[in-house]
């Protein structure tokens, strides 16, 4: 019995560690968001980042 612990628990995390995954937003810069950002005109110490 003890062993069907061990795998539930196992597939309880690995569910959880998915639903998180699915769950953080994409990190990819849309072009639209990264020209809005270079057209502030305020002065960008890590504009070096998007040449």
């Amino acid at each position: 019995m003890k062993n069907w612990k061990n795998i539930l628990l196992t597939v309880l995390a690995a569910i959880m560690l998915l639903a998180f995954a699915i769950a953080l937003p994409s990190p990819s810069i849309t072009e639209e968001a990264r020209q809005a950002h270079m057209n502030e005109g305020v002065d960008d110490e890590y504009a070096f980042l998007f040449d």
